[in-house]
Order: C-alpha cells, then sequence, then structure tokens
C-alpha cells in the first residue's frame, strides 16, 4: 500500500514538473493593422505583443489608460498595476512582414511557461499592437495608441486564443479582419475593418514612491511656513 502511494505521488509530481516546463510555439497572424484613425495600416516596424492573462480573470488591458505608461517591454513583465499583475508579456516583435504593412505573420520559437510568472495552460492569451512604438522599443511611452484582440473560440481555420493544454508546435493564433488582404480570408472573415483599428490608449506614469515622498514633505513644509 505504501509503494503504491510513493508511486502515485511521483507520478503526480513528474506530472506538474511536465507541465511547468511545458514549451510551446506560436504561429501569429494578423491581417490587417491599422492605425488609431483606421485611416491605414501600422507599418511594418511597429512593435505587437502577446500577452496572457495569468490569473484567469479577463484582460484589463482591454480599455484605456490600463497600461502604465513607460512600461517596460520586457518578458513576463505585468502591464498594469490596475490588473492585479496577471496581465503579462509572453512575446514580442515587430510585423516585419515583408511584402506589405499592417500584416503579421510570426513564429515564436519555443517558449517556457514556466519563464513568465503564473502563465499556465488553460491561460487566455491577446494581441496587443502598436502603431506608433517601435519594434525594438524597450518600454511603451504614455498616451500611446494599441488596439487589442483576443478570442475564445476558434474563427478563420485558426485556433483559440488560449494557451494549449499540451506542448504544441506552431499553435496558430490568428486575428483578421474583412478588410485583409494578404492573409485575411477577406470580406468573410469573422472581424469587421473596425476591429483592426489602434484605438485604445496607454496610461501615465505612475509616481514612484520617492517623487510622492519628496512632494509630501514639499506640502508640510509649505504648511510651517505658512504658521
Amino acid at each position: 500500500m505504501i509503494r503504491k502511494f510513493l508511486l502515485l505521488c511521483s507520478l503526480v509530481g513528474l506530472f506538474a514538473s511536465t507541465q511547468a516546463e511545458a514549451s510551446i510555439s506560436f504561429l501569429i497572424q494578423a491581417d490587417e493593422l491599422n492605425n488609431s484613425a483606421g485611416t491605414g495600416p501600422m507599418a511594418k516596424t511597429g512593435l505587437f505583443l502577446l500577452v496572457a492573462s495569468t490569473a484567469g480573470d479577463g484582460f484589463a488591458v482591454a480599455s484605456s489608460n490600463t497600461i502604465n505608461g513607460d512600461v517596460s517591454t520586457a518578458i513576463g513583465t505585468s502591464l498594469s498595476s490596475l490588473t492585479g499583475g496577471d496581465d503579462r508579456i509572453v512575446f514580442k516583435g515587430a510585423l516585419g512582414y515583408p511584402s506589405a504593412d499592417g500584416v503579421l505573420d510570426a513564429n515564436t520559437g519555443s517558449l517556457n511557461l514556466s519563464s513568465v510568472t503564473g502563465w499556465t495552460t488553460g491561460d487566455s492569451l491577446a494581441l496587443l499592437w502598436f502603431p506608433d512604438v517601435a519594434g525594438n522599443a524597450s518600454t511603451i511611452p504614455a498616451n500611446s495608441s494599441y488596439g487589442f484582440y483576443t478570442r475564445a473560440t476558434a474563427a478563420d481555420g485558426t485556433s483559440a486564443w488560449v494557451t494549449p493544454s499540451d506542448p504544441t508546435s506552431n499553435y496558430l493564433l490568428g486575428f483578421f479582419t474583412q478588410d485583409g488582404a494578404e492573409l485575411s480570408p477577406g470580406p468573410g472573415a469573422a472581424n469587421p475593418a473596425s476591429a483592426g483599428n489602434a484605438t485604445l490608449v496607454t496610461g501615465v506614469p505612475e509616481p514612484s514612491r520617492a517623487v510622492l515622498g519628496m512632494m509630501g514633505m514639499a506640502v508640510l513644509a509649505l504648511r510651517r511656513r505658512r504658521r
């Protein structure tokens, strides 16, 4: 009986270790990603992010002013303190499609789930694109326009935007709008042209504790002088 229990514990530990060390590669395609006004496609040098909701409570970054201004683009970064730290970057890059602006066709290579805090199978994924931020930027400036897309079900021959439960190579994540002409099925795509517009805006940087402390000291000094 004891041997069976120990064997079961070993199997559970092995399964947990395998899950934690699972590696997945994604093929991310999008057509067409536009500027904030929808008057033209974003440049192929613009930044895109693949983001995971590691707490399973949806994406706060789907609303304006929830991404902290000047936030780092490093892998694993939490995009906003307002989200409780659960919307994290798992991959980044520039669009880079050779023959057209506004088109994304990227292979992430092997990504290890354990490299990002809290990232696990079943977590929702989302695409964010920043028309005015360079793909090699180390931070995202305040008041930057960006677009957001996620989908819980498969569409247009691609997979649901969810971290798969088994190690997978080139798991296809797609976002196609009806005005796309390169990778998109065109008028038959699941998303209207307006879905590709970067209509959201990043927030302003949060003041640091040091700055807040200095402001507080200045207020106290001013009050003392008035007395």
